[in-house]
């Protein structure tokens, strides 16, 4: 996979202003567990394992137009769909195993869904702000957003300030969590590609 980001991110880094000058020409997305669909511009490049269902922690992403990378990981504008499992079956093997997935993926979605919307608190320390409620494939969804910096000492001269949305369905199997995500200065150049992507975004029948 970080292969295919490095490689997916040199083309993008040469094309993404040609790219983005064009009128986009929109296409369908079918996952191949059946878990959802939707439509992305066909100069929108997926990435990832194009089957949810695949580990307890499943992603699809898309990338769009690429002003850096960290590691192989893109930095400009990113569309990404997480499956994070709910049933017993699909979880790692073992109490500590389990434990530690609960904690690590199960944890902020499960605080997200704890009460009524308008008594979640913020959660300062991790910046979650104000959550509302929406709807998605016609499942109820909450979502939020902000802004953070990614940095990374080691291979960055300075921070990259970032601005994320979080869209999240809780069903009986898993938690859905569609994120779009930006650098700042590209994030409201792409947003109606999201907006567009949440429209037509439809659950399957396994989801």
């Amino acid at each position: 996979m970080r292969n295919n980001l490095v490689l997916l991110s040199a083309v993008l880094l040469f094309g993404a202003a040609g790219a983005c000058s064009r009128a986009l020409v929109w296409q369908p997305y079918a996952d191949m567990s059946g878990d959802f669909s939707s439509e992305i511009p066909a100069s929108w490049t997926s990435i990832d394992d194009p089957d949810l269902k695949r580990r307890p922690v499943g992603v699809v992403a898309f990338l769009g137009e690429m002003k850096a990378q960290d590691e192989g990981n893109p930095l400009g504008a990113l569309i990404q769909v997480s499956r994070v499992t709910r049933g017993p079956s699909e979880m790692p093997a073992g109490e500590k195993a389990r434990q530690a997935y609960a904690k690590a993926w199960l944890a902020s979605p499960d605080r997200l869904f704890k009460g009524r919307v308008e008594s979640l608190p913020v959660d300062a320390q991790k910046g979650l702000p104000k959550v509302s409620e929406v709807l998605l494939g016609a499942k109820t969804a909450r979502t939020y957003e902000r802004e953070y910096e990614h940095f990374n000492a080691a291979h960055m001269p300075r921070p990259v300030p970032m601005k994320l949305v979080d869209v999240v369905v809780r069903t009986d199997k898993a938690y859905y969590v569609i994120e779009y995500r930006a650098t700042r200065d590209l994030f409201e150049k792409h947003r109606p590609v999201f907006e567009r992507f949440l429209k037509s975004f439809a659950f399957g029948p396994s989801a």
